[in-house]
């Protein structure tokens, strides 16, 4: 029987009902959520590793390349055939997908968690954690990356997105899933391309997010730009664009050498169709970076560890393409 590592990060699949603050606190086990589900032993040996007790919107990049770390000193055990990660779901998909890019291994990692607490009417995070389990021994799931298993689904971490503040089905995909775990057994419709992986020395770096808007105030950028940042993420509007007004903001960042990445506020990729002025097509012969599909959150990850590998401007462009 197959044996599969389980790191246990926290968020509500951990928490229980506090009486003394009328709410939920993460404060189970690894080990006490794996003994929940005796079916596990007919799946799979199980090892439980408890990284954090901690709600996810504390996870930092930091913890995410400490987790990144243990994960792949963890593979190179013949032994073990993958690794589960049980985590929030707040910042489920941005620890997934910094995984995604750090963890140098073919074999499967899985993410999962829990919209429901044990102490809820139909918890859902011993199924997830069941599915996980199945899937990360699933022999097609060798070489996909990381992914995240929710809701009997299974997605990829590249474009994998929590939807709904509060419904089981949250995590959804604009592609779709590329499987899901059936009763009898895992099945995978469709393959990925996994992407490439980095190994950064450090992600501590001040990369900001900006969030554009209609009428929003250019000084938010001259506050920005008066700080000491390494990077900078723009989530614009539709394929890219914004504001005339913030034009030169983008030529102040550009002479400072501060890589500039441009997002979406939606879903989708952006591209430089508009050549007005704030047009993605104007600014883009600037050296903005378009972000392609990623959400601005995922963009700024991806930045972070780039510069954690030391990469150069030109070569954080090729990355994002």
């Amino acid at each position: 029987m197959k044996t599969v590592k389980i790191f246990a990060m926290g968020g509500t699949i951990a928490c229980i009902h506090d009486e003394k603050t009328g709410g939920l606190i993460p404060t189970i086990s690894g080990d006490d959520l794996v003994k929940a589900i005796p079916q596990l032993a007919n799946v799979c040996n199980v090892d439980v590793v408890d990284v954090s007790s901690e709600p996810s919107a504390r996870i930092t990049p930091q913890k995410m390349l400490h987790l990144s770390k243990l994960i792949n000193n963890t593979l190179k055990d013949t032994n073990i055939s993958g690794a589960i990660v049980t985590h929030g779901t707040d910042t489920l998909e941005e620890t997934a997908f910094f995984l995604n890019l750090c963890i140098n291994s073919n074999k499967p990692v899985c993410v999962t968690g829990a919209m429901r607490s044990s102490g809820e009417i139909c918890p859902d995070g011993a199924l997830n954690i069941y599915n996980a389990c199945r899937t990360v021994i699933s022999e097609e799931a060798q070489g996909l990356g990381t992914l995240v298993v929710f809701n009997e689904f299974i997605f990829t971490a590249q474009d994998v997105a929590k939807t709904h503040s509060s419904n089981i089905a949250t995590f959804q995909s604009q592609w779709g899933p590329l499987g899901y775990a059936d009763n009898d057994k895992v099945i995978f419709k469709r393959r990925t391309i996994p992407e490439q992986t980095f190994n950064p020395k450090r992600v501590d770096f001040n990369v900001p997010i900006i969030k554009l808007y209609t009428d929003m105030d250019e000084s938010i950028l001259d506050f920005i730009i008066s700080k000491n940042i390494n990077g900078i993420i723009i989530e614009a509007f539709g394929r890219g664009n914004m504001s005339n007004l913030l034009v030169p903001y983008i030529d102040k960042l550009i002479s400072k050498n501060i890589p500039i990445i441009i997002s979406t506020r939606t879903y989708g990729r952006v591209l430089d169709v508009y050549s007005y002025d704030g047009g993605l097509g104007h600014i883009i012969h600037k050296g903005v970076i378009p972000a392609n599909e990623l959400s601005s959150a995922k963009a700024r990850l991806k930045l972070l560890v780039a510069l954690g590998q030391g990469l150069t401007i030109e070569e954080i462009k090729k990355i994002f393409a």
